[in-house]
C-alpha cells in the first residue's frame, strides 16, 4: 500500500505549528526573567562623585608626601583640595603652618578662610 499524497501535505503545517508554539513558549520564559539592572541617574551621579572623591583623596596624599617646600602652586592646590574634601581643621592647620614657614600667600589664606557650607534641610 502506498501512502496517500494527502498524508504528506499535513506534515508541513504540523511542523509550523510546533515551531510557532516553541517560539511562544521561549518568549514567555524570557519575559519571566527579571530585566537587567540599569542604574538610575542618581546612582550614576553617586558613582561618578565617588570616583572624583577617590581621585581627590589620592591627590591629597600625593601632595602631602611630596611636601610643599614653600612652592605656592603646591600649597594652593593642597589647600583647595582639603577644602573640597571638607577637611576644615586640616586646611586651617596647614595654612597656618605654611604662613609661618613660607610667609603669607593670599590664595592659601583664602582657602583657609573659606566658609563651611550650610547643612541642607
Amino acid at each position: 500500500m502506498e501512502p496517500s499524497v494527502r498524508a504528506r501535505n499535513q506534515l508541513l503545517p504540523i511542523v509550523v505549528v510546533v515551531i510557532v508554539a516553541g517560539f511562544t513558549l521561549v518568549s514567555a520564559a524570557a519575559n519571566l526573567l527579571p530585566p537587567p539592572h540599569r542604574p538610575t541617574l542618581a546612582e550614576w551621579r553617586r558613582d561618578e562623585m565617588a570616583a572624583v572623591v577617590v581621585q581627590r583623596r589620592e591627590r591629597i596624599v600625593e601632595l602631602r608626601l611630596a611636601g610643599d617646600h614653600c612652592v605656592p602652586e603646591i600649597a594652593q592646590e593642597l589647600a583647595r583640595l582639603l577644602v573640597m574634601d571638607a577637611q576644615w581643621t586640616e586646611v586651617r592647620s596647614f595654612a597656618d603652618d605654611f604662613q609661618l614657614r613660607c610667609g603669607t600667600d593670599p590664595i592659601v589664606a583664602k582657602w583657609r578662610d573659606a566658609p563651611r557650607p550650610r547643612r541642607s534641610r
